[in-house]
C-alpha cells in the first residue's frame, strides 16, 4: 500500500507489511483512505487525552465515541458484501469467508476497545494501534480478494475470445467466418470495457502502459484478422495468404498473453502457456521484459508490413 495513506498515521509501528499484503490498484486503495481517517481520529484522541494535560470538550469525546461504533456498523455492512461475493464465487469462498469472519472481529473489538477511550487503566494507544492494524488487514485482505474476482472475470473474457480465434481459424467457409466473426466482435467489447477499467485502475505505469499497448493491438488486428481470412478463403492454396492470416493470429495471441500477464500480475498465478497455439508447441514467451516501447515497436513494424 502506498505510504501516503499509512505514514500520516500517529505511530511508526502503524503500517501494512506490504509482503503480506500488496495492493495492485487504486480503488482498493481509496477505499480504504475513510477507515484509515477514522481509527486515526481514534488513536489520535486517545494519545492527546493521556498527553494533553487539560480535559477534553463533551462534543469532542462524543464525536470521538460514536467512531468505533460507526466502524463496526460500515464494516459488518462492508461483510456482508464480501459474504455475497463469496457466495458466488465458489473458488474464493473458504478464503473469503474467513477473511470477513476477521474483519467482523476486528470492527467489535475496535468499539469495545472504543468505550474505553478515557479509561487510562484499561486500555493504552498501542491496544488500539494494534486492534486498528488487525482490523486494515483484514479489510483489505477481503478487497483483494474481490479484486481477483474481478480478474478472473477478465480472464474468462479473454478465454472467450481464444476460443472463438480458434473457431475462425478452422473456419473454411465464409459464411460461417461472417457468423463466428460477429460474435467475437461482441466479445472484443466485452473484454475492451473490461480491460480498459482495469487498465485505468493499474498503480503500475509499467502494467499500464503494457495494457494500452495490447489492447491497442487487439483493435488494430481485429481489422487484419478480417482482412487476413477473407484473403484466405479465396486463396486457400496461397502459402502467403497463410503465412499473412496466421502471423495475424499469433499477434492476437500475445496481445491477450500480455494483457493477462498485466492484471493477473501480484493478484493470481497466470499460466504462460495459456495462450499459446494449438496447432504449436511454442511458448509465447513475451515475460516481463516486454515493454510498452518495444510491443510499440513490433506493432507498427508488423502493421506496415500487412498493409
Amino acid at each position: 500500500m502506498g505510504s501516503t495513506l499509512i505514514n500520516g498515521a500517529v505511530n511508526p509501528s502503524y503500517t501494512f507489511d506490504p509482503q503480506s499484503l500488496e495492493i495492485k490498484t487504486k480503488s482498493v486503495e481509496q477505499t480504504l483512505v475513510p477507515l484509515v481517517t477514522q481509527i486515526t481520529t481514534l488513536v489520535n484522541f486517545k494519545e492527546s487525552y493521556l498527553s494533553g494535560g487539560k480535559k477534553r470538550s463533551e462534543k469532542a469525546l462524543r464525536s470521538a465515541l460514536k467512531i468505533g461504533s460507526a466502524v463496526e456498523a460500515a464494516i459488518e455492512r462492508f461483510v456482508v458484501v464480501g459474504e455475497t461475493i463469496a457466495d458466488e464465487n465458489p473458488d474464493i469462498q473458504p478464503e473469503m469467508y474467513d477473511a470477513c469472519h476477521e474483519a467482523r472481529l476486528a470492527g467489535a473489538s475496535i468499539a469495545n476497545l472504543n468505550g474505553c477511550l478515557t479509561d487510562d487503566a484499561i486500555i493504552d494507544k498501542a491496544i488500539l494501534v494494534r486492534a486498528a492494524r488487525q482490523l486494515l488487514f483484514s479489510v483489505t485482505r477481503v478487497l483483494l480478494l474481490a479484486d481477483r474476482v474481478l480478474v478472473k472475470h477478465i480472464l474468462r473474457s479473454e478465454d472467450k475470445i481464444a476460443f472463438s480465434l480458434v473457431k475462425l481459424e478452422n473456419t473454411t467457409n465464409f459464411t460461417d467466418f461472417v457468423k463466428i466473426f460477429t460474435e467475437f466482435g461482441g466479445d472484443m467489447v466485452d473484454l475492451a470495457h473490461r480491460s480498459g477499467d482495469r487498465q485505468n485502475d493499474l498503480k503500475n505505469e509499467k502494467r499500464r502502459g503494457q495494457m494500452a499497448v495490447a489492447r491497442t493491438m487487439l483493435e488494430r488486428l481485429t481489422m487484419l484478422l478480417l482482412t487476413s481470412n477473407k484473403t484466405l478463403l479465396r486463396h486457400p492454396d496461397s502459402d502467403s495468404a497463410r503465412q499473412c492470416r496466421n502471423g495475424v493470429f499469433q499477434q492476437m495471441r500475445l496481445a491477450l498473453q500480455l494483457i493477462a500477464l498485466c492484471v493477473s500480475d501480484g493478484v493470481m498465478h497466470f499460466d504462460a502457456t495459456h495462450f499459446t497455439s494449438p496447432s504449436s508447441d511454442e511458448v509465447l514467451d513475451i515475460g516481463m521484459q516486454l515493454t510498452a516501447n518495444a510491443a510499440i515497436r513490433r506493432l507498427m513494424v508488423f502493421s506496415l508490413f500487412k498493409l
